[in-house]
C-alpha cells in the first residue's frame, strides 16, 4: 500500500512501546529506544554512539571534527505484511574528547496495526556531516561519512488496548 509523501500531524498518541535493544556494527552502537504511537502515525527514536578520536592532519595540525549527524535510512514492517514509510525528523547530537552521540526521530506512516505483535526494523545505513573548528576559531564544513550496517532488529510488540 502506497501512502501520501505527507508528514503526519502526530497529536493524538495512542500508546509508547519501550523497545531498548542495542546493536554494534562498524564501530557505531545503534540503541531503539521507543516507538510512539499515534493515531496517523509513528515515530521511533534512536541513539547512536561512537567512539571519535581528535583527527590529526598530515601538517601536523590537530582540527576538532564535530559529527552531525544526518540520514539514518529505517525500513520498518510488521508481521501482518504493513509497511511503515517515512523520514527523520528531529535529530540532535553531542561529542566530547573521544565521544560522540547522536539522537533521532524517524516520523512514519501508517499508524501502528493493532494486529501487529512483532516490528522488523533494518537500518542500512547511517551518514553524518563535520563541522570541523580550523586554527582561527573558524568553523568549516568538511565531507560526510556514511557507515552501511545493516543493524537488524525484532521487537516483540505487546497488545494493543482495546
Amino acid at each position: 500500500m502506497t501512502h501520501p509523501l505527507h508528514r503526519p500531524l502526530l497529536s493524538d498518541l495512542l500508546r509508547v512501546i519501550g523497545i531498548g535493544l542495542t546493536q554494534e556494527y562498524e564501530g557505531l552502537k545503534l540503541s531503539l529506544l521507543a516507538l510512539e504511537v499515534y493515531a496517523d502515525g509513528c515515530i521511533l527514536t534512536i541513539l547512536l554512539q561512537r567512539d571519535q578520536p581528535i583527527q590529526e592532519h598530515d601538517d601536523g595540525d590537530i582540527h576538532r571534527r564535530i559529527p552531525i549527524l544526518g540520514q539514518v535510512a529505517v525500513t520498518i514492517t510488521d508481521d501482518c505484511s504493513g509497511e511503515y514509510t517515512g523520514t527523520m525528523g528531529e535529530r540532535g547530537s553531542s561529542s566530547g574528547p573521544g565521544f560522540w552521540k547522536g539522537r533521532g526521530q524517524f516520523i512514519c506512516m501508517p499508524t501502528l496495526d493493532p494486529a501487529a505483535r512483532e516490528l522488523h526494523i533494518e537500518i542500512p545505513t547511517v551518514t553524518w556531516q563535520y563541522m570541523e573548528e580550523t586554527g582561527q576559531e573558524d568553523i568549516r564544513k568538511v565531507p560526510g561519512e556514511t557507515i552501511y550496517g545493516p543493524w537488524s532488529f525484532t521487537v516483540q510488540l505487546p497488545a494493543a488496548n482495546t
